[in-house]
């Protein structure tokens, strides 16, 4: 009965833990959101690339020189296309909970494994889940 007690304290406080950190990980998140957004109020200065061409500012192509609006590229070239990252998910967290918990467990009682057992295999199916369901496979 002790070990029992023990370990359901033990799962409350791992909970709790997780809680903590999926609160903090959403604060920092906000943070760095707010702060990628510019302010409104303060003129930004063009960078080098973004200047206006000017007449007296235009480059000078000479008759030999070709320019083009789009770059020519070699047979079988492409312009590659920014990586699309998945979607924020809680998954990984819930997985590390599991592992915690399953090595936890090791260590106090065999009820504390079977639940991060429970909880590892839960996020996996879960994330892999997700993973699916984003890409159109299902």
């Amino acid at each position: 009965m002790r070990q029992i007690r023990e370990g359901l304290v033990g799962l409350v406080a791992a909970v709790a833990s997780a809680i903590a950190s999926v609160a903090l990980v959403r604060q920092a998140v906000k943070k760095d959101e707010g702060a990628s957004a510019p302010a409104a109020n303060v003129e930004k200065e063009p960078r080098q690339d973004e200047k206006q061409v000017t007449p007296e500012r235009a480059p000078q192509a000479s008759a030999s020189q070709h320019l083009s609006p789009t770059p020519q590229l070699r047979p079988g070239w492409h312009i590659p296309r920014p990586e699309e990252l998945p979607a924020p998910t809680y998954w990984p967290i819930v997985m590390a909970l599991g592992i915690m918990m399953l090595a936890w467990g090791v260590v106090t009682s065999v009820i504390i494994s079977g639940v991060g057992l429970l909880l590892f295999g839960l996020a996996l199916v879960g994330w892999i889940g997700e993973l699916r369901h984003e890409d159109g496979s299902e």
